[in-house]
């Protein structure tokens, strides 16, 4: 083989390990900044929440966003909690609700906003991610399918004929009502 072949041949691999690289190190936790908002999320979503209280000023904080965060198990399980970084330099208001007192305070949170676990300081990662398996053990789990119905319940308006209402009940004990109008008015004179 010429120099030039082996030369253009060491780029092509150095550019495909490149570029594996910068892709693998773009994978990262997704924040939410703002507390009602991610609380909202992970309600609807079904999920549990990480709620991340730092300031500017702190050091271990900084040492966690530079060496936990990154960490491949704990962005694998960040996937699963909705993530909130509420900067305390500025924001109180939820630092008070949850009696933050120092810095780092990793405060784990079910979808109404009620406290599971909290880690008080920094930890390295592989204990992060015991606490985040713990809190995941905690709450129900996360899935991607929808809930199945465990009870329905119908009821008919006979007077009226023009409205059913049926309330299913899902798995998750949320309730959904279905109403029916007039176009379904003759299949309900049948019943």
């Amino acid at each position: 083989m010429s120099y030039d072949k082996n030369m253009k041949i060491l780029l092509a691999v150095f550019s495909v390990v490149l570029f594996s690289v910068s892709f693998a190190a773009a994978e990262e936790i997704s924040w939410e900044t703002s507390f009602d908002n991610g609380v909202s999320r992970a309600k609807s979503e079904g999920r549990p929440v990480l709620v991340d209280f730092f300031t500017d000023w702190c050091g271990w904080c900084k040492k966690l966003d530079r060496d936990v965060y990154p960490d491949e198990a704990v962005v694998a399980l960040s996937k699963k909690f909705v993530c909130i970084k509420i900067n305390c330099t500025s924001q109180h208001e939820v630092e008070s609700k949850y009696n933050v007192k120092g810095y780092p305070t990793i405060v784990f949170l079910d979808g109404s906003g009620r406290e599971i676990d909290r880690i008080g300081g920094y930890v390295p990662a592989g204990q992060f991610t015991k606490y985040m398996e713990s809190v995941l053990k905690k709450v129900p789990a996360v899935s991607d399918t929808p809930p199945t119905i465990k009870v329905i319940n119908a009821s008919i308006n006979t007077e009226e004929n023009k409205e059913a209402k049926f309330t299913i009940k899902l798995a998750s004990d949320a309730k959904v009502t279905i109403k029916l109008y007039d176009k379904f008015n003759t299949l309900f004179r049948i019943l």
